[in-house]
Formats: C-alpha cells, sequence, structure tokens
C-alpha cells in the first residue's frame, strides 16, 4: 500500500489516501459516483483536513 496526495475538490487541500501500490485514480468528486463497484473498480470516502467529503474512484 502505498500514500497518494490528493487535492480536495472543493478547497484544494491536500488529502493522504492509502491506495494499492499498482492503482490508478480515476476520479475525484463531491458526489458519490453513479457506478457500481466492480471486481478491479473501487469507490472510497475521503475527508479533507477541513471535513469536506470527497469520493475517490480507481482501479488496481
Amino acid at each position: 500500500m502505498g500514500i497518494r496526495q490528493l487535492r480536495c475538490p472543493e478547497c484544494g487541500a491536500d488529502t493522504s489516501m492509502g491506495l494499492p501500490r499498482d492503482s490508478t485514480v480515476n476520479g475525484i468528486s463531491t458526489t458519490e459516483p453513479s457506478d457500481p463497484e466492480a471486481d478491479d473498480r473501487k469507490v472510497r470516502t475521503v475527508a479533507c483536513p477541513n471535513d469536506h467529503v470527497f469520493y475517490v474512484t480507481f482501479t488496481f
């Protein structure tokens, strides 16, 4: 597992998230994606230091 630095889409604050090493971030959104998770695609909820909640979609 590696740590990635992501930017909050609402305020731009740097936010750390642990992701599998071979993963690719496919999207960051303030709304929950309508696409369901699949075997190779996951969605995780993250909160920035300013308590803004956003969703990270990634594949591995």
